[in-house]
């Protein structure tokens, strides 16, 4: 290949999805995502909410670690949600949203954090608590932070850098591009991957 070329292919395969993401990853397979790559974060006053993308078609170039973890947590949570089934092309998003204390405890409301996509907003279709007390809507410090698992709309464009996080339009994540070139990062890796294990 010639060294012009090189370059313009490479920022295609980063910019746009790999052709080929809609085949099966093997259970065995060690990603190049971890937490902090498919994870956002927001501080504001005495909160900080994060908030990590569980779809598939993201975690599934996670770290097996992590892609067991935010699995099992699906399937303990969501077995017998009415709202989300696993093999419904159009299932819907979900992801872990945390909620911690900053300061000496925090009152936050679950249903005030939303999605922008496209000039859209989208508000979560459940919360499913995984803290016993998430319900509480109190965070205290030096106590574990409160989390659960956020249903949206399947028609949120996860591929998409108009995609803003926001909690009571006070707090906002605007840098989803981030999570975007990780994820096609990894898709890479995983190719590379696959092209070798076909070569074998």
């Amino acid at each position: 290949m010639k060294a012009g070329l090189f370059i313009p292919l490479l920022l295609f395969i980063l910019v746009f999805p790999v052709a080929g993401q809609d085949e099966d990853v093997p259970e065995d397979y060690e990603g190049l995502l971890e937490r902090d790559d498919i994870t956002v974060r927001m501080r504001g006053g005495d909160l900080e909410i994060t908030v990590t993308a569980m779809d598939e078609s993201i975690i599934r170039y996670a770290t097996k670690e992590m892609r067991d973890h935010l699995r099992k947590l699906k399937e303990d949570r969501l077995a017998d949600n009415i709202n989300y089934n696993p093999d419904d092309p159009k299932r819907p998003i979900t992801f872990l949203v945390t909620f911690r204390a900053l300061g000496q405890e925090i009152r936050y409301e679950p249903h005030e954090l939303v999605i922008y996509n496209y000039g859209q907003e989208y508000r979560p279709i459940e919360v499913v608590p995984v803290s016993s007390n998430f319900n509480s809507k109190v965070a205290y410090i030096r106590r574990p932070p409160l989390s659960a698992i956020y249903l949206f709309d399947r028609s949120i464009d996860l591929d998409s850098r108009d995609l803003v996080i926001s909690y009571y339009n006070a707090l906002f994540f605007n840098n989803w591009i981030r999570i975007i070139e990780r994820v096609n990062e990894a898709e890479t890796q995983y190719e590379v991957f696959r092209a070798r294990q076909e070569e074998n």
